[in-house]
């Protein structure tokens, strides 16, 4: 898995804390509406951390919400940089929140995606391990990490 297909996408325009706002919103609405209320609170501080824990400057210019695996397949797009490193506190954050998550170059940026399960799996977990993807027609260089 290396990002959301289907799902519901809001577009965000440019612009500050309005743009998180909606973004926060949207997500809770999705969980809600896939039965996951209980994840709510999880996937929008996921998703919260994805669009604003980047270490260099990006700009979030969507999220997409999908049921997989009866949990929620959460993506970002970030335009600006075509690498991503989150901040430590962000990169823990996720990775206690989700059974997995990664990222992958997407147009002018990233595509930033994480997995919120139903059923909390890693309340005894702080982080997990990594696992290097290949990325790209070569597949010859890791570009991309998948926590589970």
């Amino acid at each position: 898995m290396d990002g959301v297909a289907g799902g519901v996408r809001l577009e965000l325009a440019d612009g500050g804390a309005d743009v998180l706002r909606q973004a926060r919103r949207f997500v809770r609405l999705q969980a809600e509406q896939c039965g996951l209320e209980q994840r709510g609170d999880d996937a929008v501080l996921a998703a919260a951390e994805l669009l604003e824990g980047a270490e260099s400057a990006v700009t979030p210019t969507a999220v997409q919400v999908a049921e997989a695996d009866g949990g929620l397949l959460i993506g970002v797009d970030l335009r600006g940089r075509r690498l991503l490193h989150l901040n430590e506190h962000s990169e823990a954050l996720i990775s206690a929140l989700s059974c997995r998550w990664g990222w992958r170059v997407h147009g002018q940026g990233v595509h930033a995606w994480c997995h919120i399960p139903a059923v909390d799996d890693n309340a005894d977990n702080a982080v997990g391990a990594v696992e290097q993807v290949p990325v790209g027609a070569s597949g010859s260089r890791p570009v991309a990490a998948v926590f589970y």
